[in-house]
């Protein structure tokens, strides 16, 4: 099963997280939280999404202003698709998919943005482009051959993932891809300046 959870908040942009087949995610302030709520008014740990069988439970772990499940105030209770859990200055609108996603990454082999060289597939759709906008950023040509927010997508289709182009220049395995391409071991994506390999994880 896979757990999507869209956050919104006053201080974020919109950000969708998904976990598949995982039994607790937690949620707090501290960077050990799977989802980290950056404002003060959010406990440490505040609270935890348990997985028991079938079903997920939400449960508040003593937190100082309180997890509300469809505005009302909750210490443990089973969520459902569409439930919107709010802490303090955020909401999470919570869906439930019995979806199995591949276990799969994504390396950066030449010219990365920033330090980060692996990037781990956990949800169903992603896309590759700008660092401010997108999951996973691509280092542009120059200022002259911007790269857009959005310049690929990569989704999940019968637990195998696909390609698909936005920008007109994107490659797979040097050469320009015109249509959306399922995804193979050890697979090139070109994106600006940026390649990126694709593999499976066993």
């Amino acid at each position: 099963m896979t757990i999507i959870i869209t956050l919104k908040g006053e201080e974020v942009s919109e950000k969708e997280y998904a976990f598949s087949n995982k039994d607790a995610i937690l949620v707090g302030r501290k960077e050990t939280n799977d989802i980290i709520l950056k404002n003060p008014t959010v406990s440490s740990h505040h609270f935890k999404i348990i997985r028991e069988n079938e079903d997920y439970y939400i449960e508040d772990q003593n937190s100082t202003n309180g997890t509300f499940l469809n505005g009302t105030q909750i210490t443990r209770a089973k969520i459902k698709t569409g439930d919107m859990v709010s802490v303090s200055i955020y909401s999470m609108i919570f869906k439930i998919i019995k979806l199995k996603i591949p276990k799969a990454e994504i390396q950066i082999i030449e010219n990365p943005v920033d330090e980060r060289k692996k990037f781990i597939i956990s949800k169903p759709l992603l896309f590759i482009g700008t660092p401010n906008k997108s999951d996973i950023p691509a280092k542009p040509k120059n200022i002259f051959y911007p790269i857009s927010d959005f310049s690929l997508a990569i989704t999940l289709k019968e637990e195998k993932y696909f390609i698909s182009p936005i920008n007109p220049d994107v490659k797979l395995n040097s050469n320009l891809l015109t249509k959306p391409t399922e995804l193979k071991n050890d697979d090139i994506m070109e994106v600006g300046i940026t390649k990126f390999l694709f593999k499976y994880i066993d």
